[in-house]
């Protein structure tokens, strides 16, 4: 079947077959993921593990398929057979060294289809007799195709690949790739993969039927749908105007199109279009089979004809289900520790006691996204909470792996969705692939690249440090693509640098700030924060001076306030320089503890305390703070 997949997931168990349960049994209800006939396959958090259950739509029984203390995910259906992702030959790995079972429902009996080699392998599709998925192996991924009949696996990819979003229909495959360093697309028909698209900005929402492939690129802002035959290699414009236009599902000419104004129908050969009322619905929960249009909300399936063409009637045809992403519900006790794993077993979100005054119910989402300026490393994890806020906040912590076309972990940062804005939460590094954050609000997190680069910092000392800085959001550069790392930064400034990696809330003003920083000074909120933190001192007449150059020892204490290091003596670390009577007696500390923490070294054995400091040197003493710190 055709399973529309934007999601990774977890990690797999032992197979048992299970008596099936009676209606209402106490199993986790049916979700939207899978469906072939009247039966319906899902994953479900059950007794502290995700487990696999089918569920018979016509008598309502519910048939639990895995029982098994390890993890178990992405299962798909296609006639007697059922397919998913399983780690129980890899159950202690920290990454997820997932297999590919099948499982015949007549015969109850399991076999692992994929190959040994090959580290993992996961999100398993199965269709007309084959069955699809993404192989990784140790940094290397493949896209691999099954034969049920003939038992032969082979994989379609030529090259390296960095696929989301794939879509299959048993006889062609789509996928959005990275591995030229852009979301291009990319099918499969025959043979080998085939590159359609080069440089050009793809949605990852993608429809494949009866081996056409329908796909959103975006023209003069707005997104338009296209339609694509790997076959005859053409490629049609499908809509244009306004408003983005996505594709959703397919269904020989009819194609399911979301826009601006809501979901259409339109006839893929004549190019008529017809608007849906289908009330309150996801995109993940309506799709096309047949000449029907189907919406799976849990258990609660319904089906209507298409709209009649002329001189055309409607008739019903079978029914397959598909997802684009996975959620759960799970309930917080409000008196103790709720540890919250994602589907994919990659975020776990931490509640402490008494986060929610009462027991709750938190629904934990995961999707695929395409962000505007950001590569996306994870899936976009939302925990939502209806009607109450959290009282504490909530740690995150996400462990990742890298796309194949990027090196430096550093750059991979955490974010956090704030109304139209991602933005960057400052945290800890807790290893290499693993980031920590405390979330004040509850809303959409992932790990997240920001693709910076300055073409003034080609060879310039600060450059590999500038660029990790950038990618974390914490510095800036100029329209013209510089960041100018010679030219001067003021008070202002590098406090404002130091308030976008500070895990402080910012403050509110109060009656003590300071006289030359008025409210509605583009920095105020920073310098208040430091002021009230203790991070700045002012100069007489409790004034500021936000737009004056910082000289390098303003910026050392500034840096060691904020950082809270126990400071050491001056004569401890500051004898050796031959301009230890320049420093004044206030920054003698701050310079000493900078210097044993390795922060400053010195120039020509000079610390050139009342220089004036550039925006490279700045940017070079915070890197190096964060990176002791492990918190970049």
């Amino acid at each position: 079947m055709r399973t529309i997949l934007l999601t990774m997931l977890l990690a797999i168990t032992l197979l048992f077959v299970f008596p099936a349960g009676p209606a209402g049994a106490a199993y986790p209800a049916p979700t939207g993921t899978s469906i072939t006939g009247d039966r319906q396959v899902y994953m479900a958090w059950y007794e502290n593990n995700w487990e696999i259950f089918m569920h018979d739509i016509t008598s309502g029984e519910i048939t639990r398929i895995t029982d098994d203390p390890h993890t178990q995910g992405y299962p798909d259906i296609w006639d007697d057979y059922i397919v998913w992702q399983d780690n129980r030959d890899d159950p202690d790995s920290d990454l997820g060294g997932f297999s590919i079972y099948l499982y015949d429902i007549n015969t109850q009996s399991t076999q692992k289809i994929s190959p040994a080699t090959g580290y993992s392998h996961q999100e398993p599709q199965i269709t007309n007799g084959k069955v699809l998925w993404t192989g990784y192996d140790f940094g290397k991924r493949d896209i691999c195709l099954y034969d049920i009949s003939g038992g032969s696996t082979e994989v379609i990819t030529s090259t390296l690949t960095n696929p989301t979003g794939l879509k299959f229909d048993g006889q062609t495959a789509a996928w959005i790739d990275f591995r030229n360093g852009g979301n291009d697309l990319y099918v499969y028909n025959s043979g080998r993969d085939k590159q359609v698209t080069s440089g050009r900005d793809i949605n990852f929402l993608l429809a494949v039927d009866n081996g056409r492939v329908a796909y959103a690129q975006k023209e003069n802002g707005s997104y338009q749908v296209k339609l694509h035959n790997p076959a005859t290699g053409e490629t049609k414009d499908i809509t244009s105007g306004a408003g983005d236009h996505l594709p959703v599902s397919m269904s020989g000419s009819n194609l399911l199109i979301s826009t601006d104004s809501g979901l259409v129908l339109q006839d893929t050969d004549t190019g008529t279009q017809t608007p849906l009322d289908l009330g309150s619905v996801n995109l993940d929960q309506v799709l096309l089979q047949g000449n029907q249009i189907i919406t799976v909300k849990g258990s609660n399936i319904t089906t209507q004809p298409l709209p009649a063409r002329p001189n055309e009637s409607s008739n019903s045809s079978g029914i397959t289900i598909s997802h684009v992403s996975i959620s759960f519900e799970v309930t917080l006790k409000a008196a103790q520790q709720n540890n919250i794993t994602s589907p994919d077993g990659q975020a776990v979100f931490d509640f402490a006691p008494d986060t929610f005054p009462t027991d709750v119910e938190l629904t934990l989402r995961q999707d695929e996204a395409q962000i505007d300026e950001f590569l996306p490393v994870t899936p976009v994890y939302t925990p939502v909470v209806d009607g109450t806020a959290a009282q504490k906040p909530v740690t995150v912590t996400i462990t990742f792996t890298l796309p194949e076309d990027q090196a430096d972990y550093r750059k991979a940062a955490l974010y956090q969705q704030q109304g139209d804005t991602w933005v960057y939460l400052p945290g800890a590094r807790e290893k290499q692939n693993t980031l920590s954050a405390e979330l004040q609000t509850l809303a959409p997190v992932a790990v997240l690249i920001k693709p910076v680069s300055f073409k003034d910092l080609a060879g310039h000392w600060s450059g590999s440090d500038v660029q990790v800085l950038a990618s974390h959001g914490i510095v800036n550069g100029f329209n013209d693509n510089t960041f100018r790392p010679e030219q001067k930064i003021t008070r202002a400034e590098f406090v404002a640098l130091l308030a976008n990696c500070s895990r402080t809330p910012a403050q509110a003003r109060d009656s003590a700030g300071f006289t030359d920083v008025p409210a509605d000074h583009w920095a105020a909120a920073a310098i208040e924060t430091a002021r009230q933190n203790g991070w700045v001192g002012g100069y007489p007449g409790n004034k500021f001076m936000p737009g004056q150059t910082i000289t390098r020892e303003e910026m050392t204490a500034m840096l060691i306030r904020y950082s809270g290091a126990e400071t050491v003596a001056g004569d401890d670390h500051l004898s050796g320089f031959s301009d230890r009577g320049e420093i004044s007696p206030w920054a003698e500390e701050a310079l000493s503890t900078a210097v044993s923490l390795g922060l400053v070294s010195g120039y020509n054995n000079r610390l050139n305390p009342g220089a004036e400091t550039t925006r490279a040197e700045a940017s070079v003493i915070l890197y190096r703070l964060l990176e002791r710190e492990k918190r970049i």
